[in-house]
């Protein structure tokens, strides 16, 4: 017989047992329940994908590799045209922080439940949205 049993989780809902964990990556969003209350079927039924193109140095192999372009910009460049995505690189200043949010592409963590599917790049990047966007 199968049993539900808690698991520790940064979200949770009447479906499960999870016992809430804060998230140490942002304190500030110890509960993420409240972050999926739009409804499936009002989601946009495109992948979604902001970011910057940093950490392309980071998948070179070969100093010729850090001349060729990033797994992101190969991913935005083969598939950014392609309406089953809504992809775009943000601004980027490594000495202003500010300028990614000031980017008119940019979206808020808020936002990001108005998509069905949430991508997860390969780069450098901030590894706790992965959590979120699994939540």
């Amino acid at each position: 017989a199968r049993a539900a049993a808690p698991l520790f989780s940064i979200c949770s809902s009447d479906d499960f047992w999870d016992i809430l964990f804060p998230n140490v990556c942002r304190p500030a969003l110890v509960n993420m329940s409240g972050m999926s209350a739009v409804p499936w079927a009002k989601k946009k039924s495109v992948a979604f994908w902001r970011g910057t193109d940093r950490g392309g140095v980071n998948w070179a192999m070969e100093v010729r590799d850090m001349f060729r372009a990033s797994p992101r910009k190969r991913f935005l460049d083969a598939w950014s045209s392609d309406e089953a995505f809504d992809l775009a690189f943000l601004e980027d200043d490594l000495l202003n922080a500010s300028v990614v949010n000031t980017d008119p592409g940019f979206v808020p963590l808020a936002r990001w439940p108005e998509w069905k599917y949430l991508l997860d790049l390969p780069g450098n990047g901030y590894s706790g949205s992965l959590k979120q966007k699994l939540t």
